[in-house]
């Protein structure tokens, strides 16, 4: 446990150095190597955790697993793999050596393009919602001086280009994981799933009544990541392991005061969601 805890440690303290340059002259890192660095955690905590946890379930003397004992240059591989690189979704090593050892090829070219359907209507509505409203506007002084239901709608409508954006790279990167054969699985009927790749529910973040339902349709794979990697390891008593999630949640993404205030609030609300 303990070193596993170490990898923990060491990553996301590489992280914080990284994030707190944003605050200095050297280097302003920009939005997709942000990214980058936000997956590059993620996989590095896991395959130390995965490899780890391994040899504790095969005993001290034995050796972990043949798909996680790997050399330097498949873990680098694993590590800086293009698929997912820029905006997800997150995949352990299991699944990426399944990727480049699996003796089935599925035909998977007609799926990834089936699956890209809603970009036919996601792309027009990111256009034209990004064409009459600019974020940046919103620093303005004339901004200041509209009425607060204007203001309020902007904001609203702000807020629908920003989840578009997401949503349609979310989608386009999950075709390209299936394209690549990246933890699809074909069943006896002879269909696929690809469920563990999949990070985006649009329809449970749109119409869910319960925030936890909304939660986890959003960047599911990070949620899943979170559930494994951190709640259910975490030696914290339950009663303040989603608070600790949440957290680290709000410090993954960055160390700005409005994470926090999104992130930390949530628990709360959570709580009397499902009390109510």
């Amino acid at each position: 446990y303990q070193r596993r805890v170490r990898v923990f440690h060491v990553s996301f303290s590489l992280l914080l150095i990284f994030k707190l340059l944003v605050f200095s002259d050297l280097f302003v890192p920009s939005y997709l190597v942000d990214s980058v660095m936000l997956l590059m955690v993620l996989r590095v905590c896991s395959y130390g955790y995965d490899y780890q946890l391994d040899r504790v379930k095969d005993g001290d003397n034995k050796d972990a697993s043949p798909s996680l004992l790997c050399s330097l240059f498949e873990y680098f591989g694993y590590c800086f793999c293009f698929v997912g690189y820029w905006t997800g979704p997150f995949y352990t090593y299991n699944t990426y050596y399944k990727m480049l050892h699996s003796r089935t090829l599925i035909r998977s070219s007609k799926l990834a393009l089936a699956h890209m359907k809603p970009m036919l209507i996601l792309l027009p509505i990111y256009m034209v919602q990004n064409s009459y409203n600019n974020l940046d506007y919103v620093m303005e002084d004339e901004f200041l001086t509209k009425s607060f239901l204007y203001k309020f709608m902007y904001l609203i409508a702000g807020f629908w280009t920003f989840k578009m954006k997401f949503y349609g790279g979310w989608i386009l990167a999950e075709s390209i994981c299936i394209a690549c054969n990246l933890g699809t699985v074909e069943k006896d009927d002879g269909t696929v799933d690809y469920s563990s790749i999949i990070n985006i529910d649009i329809y449970g973040t749109e119409v869910s009544w319960e925030l936890a339902d909304c939660v986890r349709a959003w960047n599911k794979t990070v949620q899943q990541w979170m559930k494994v990697y951190v709640y259910d390891t975490t030696h914290l008593p339950k009663s303040v392991r989603t608070d600790f999630v949440f957290a680290l949640s709000a410090f993954w993404h960055g160390i700005r005061p409005g994470y926090y205030l999104t992130f930390l609030s949530t628990p709360p609300v959570l709580c009397v969601d499902t009390t109510a």
